[in-house]
């Protein structure tokens, strides 16, 4: 996954003109776009995050996806609603105040549709003049935290939060529209090289892996190689001898002990020896 500086996208009352709650005269829409690259914006790491009081955004991907297809309709959408600005709880975006949804697999290019719910009529003229705007945002789930009144009041410090804080996160894969099994087929495009796996992506495409005891860049020659866990001691579970193999290692004992040489197991315990004692009469 890729980050990417992120941004918000404002409804304010400067361009609502809210004379008196109800008079809508301007829906306020932004745009993204990934198209023709291999990039996906991530629906995994992304988040549509709606932040206001009686506003609600739409994601239109009309023709935006990596797969090819076209749907003509919002794909995902929530609604922020509010009475005052004390029902706000910090931390929950469930929908008061602040409401996030999933976004579809394979997003790359569409726009974020913002707006408000029955045009604020059930917002008083204070709450408007005190809570003038709403914003709309992709924001991960694990980057982003409402901060209840406070973002809803403070609207530079939300917007400048969104810039330096809250990434938008892209995922990139190998030419979408192609599997790993029809990407094998052809040796001389095939980007995979010695010891990886191939991945296939959700959004359509391809990542390339090492496999489990290798390390290196999975797509440039030779490959991914070797990892010697012995050599780096923290990387394996040997309490005593290590032997490195290839995409592994083997823990054993010492002469004179048994167990099964593992930190996490027996270990290597001193082997008693037996002494045979004779007795007789002369």
């Amino acid at each position: 996954m890729i980050t990417a500086k992120n941004t918000t996208k404002p409804d304010c009352q400067k361009t609502w003109q809210h004379n008196h709650p109800g008079n809508e005269t301007e829906k306020q829409i932004g745009s993204f776009e990934t198209w023709g690259s291999t990039f996906t914006i991530s629906h995994t790491a992304n988040k549509l995050t709606v932040i206001g009081c009686d506003d609600y955004a739409l994601v239109d991907f009309s023709g935006g996806m990596s797969q090819g297809e076209v749907r003509p309709w919002p794909s995902a959408g929530c609604f922020a609603l509010c009475r005052n600005l004390d029902e706000a709880i910090p931390g929950s975006c469930l929908g008061t105040g602040c409401c996030q949804v999933d976004i579809p697999i394979g997003l790359q290019m569409g726009s974020i549709n913002l707006h408000t719910l029955n045009n604020r009529r059930s917002i008083d003229e204070e709450l408007t003049r005190v809570q003038p705007c709403s914003y709309a945002v992709f924001a991960g789930s694990d980057s982003f935290r409402f901060n209840g009144k406070t973002d809803l009041t403070n609207i530079s410090a939300l917007k400048n939060r969104t810039m330096e804080q809250i990434p938008l996160v892209l995922n990139w894969a190998v030419k979408h529209n192609i599997s790993c099994t029809q990407a094998k087929k052809n040796s001389t495009t095939y980007l995979c090289k010695n010891n990886t796996a191939c991945i296939d992506t959700d959004a359509g495409g391809y990542n390339c892996r090492c496999l489990s005891g290798y390390e290196g860049n999975p797509y440039l020659e030779p490959g991914c190689t070797d990892v010697d866990e012995c050599a780096t001691g923290q990387n394996n579970s040997c309490s005593s001898s290590c032997t490195n193999t290839l995409g592994s290692y083997v823990c054993s004992c010492p002469q004179g002990y048994v167990g099964d040489g593992l930190k996490t197991g027996s270990g290597c315990i001193r082997q008693q020896r037996q002494i045979t004692i004779i007795l007789g009469n002369l």
